[in-house]
């Protein structure tokens, strides 16, 4: 099993310490939000703990895989999920790119906006309420 299958298995659990082990130790997490990355696994696990508060009805519809045919070492996929912050329905996809078996850069991409701003406020919200 790969880095992004188990990274997969453990965010469905909800066991994001699990699903931050896959990362690589300076991994990049790239969101619709900021233009620059939050860098590292410490910052990988307080972002997946807000966004496992902040989501509901949280599913991965789908995984997009490069061809067979790719490097074993660097491969770049894509899961597509769905959930809602709040009343809102989210839709968005996480392109991962996996090197050497651990995940190195993370970009979130979400639709439609007003989901993307319901999604924004709940995760204020939950950092207000949980600093740190």
């Amino acid at each position: 099993m790969s880095a992004f299958d188990r990274f997969r298995v453990a965010v469905l659990a909800h066991d994001f310490h699990r699903a931050v082990a896959e990362m690589d130790e300076n991994v990049e997490l790239y969101n619709p939000a900021s233009s620059q990355p939050l860098v590292g696994r410490e910052a990988a696990r307080q972002t997946f703990a807000v966004l496992d508060w902040v989501f509901s009805e949280f599913e991965h519809l789908y995984v997009l895989e490069e061809p067979s045919d790719s490097p074993a070492d660097s491969r770049r996929q894509a899961i597509v999920f769905r959930g809602k912050a709040g009343p809102e329905e989210i839709q968005g996809v996480d392109l991962i790119e996996v090197e050497n078996d651990k995940i190195v850069r993370f970009t979130v991409m979400v639709r439609p906006i007003v989901g993307l701003m319901a999604l924004g406020q709940a995760i204020q919200t939950a950092r207000e309420a949980s600093p740190g």
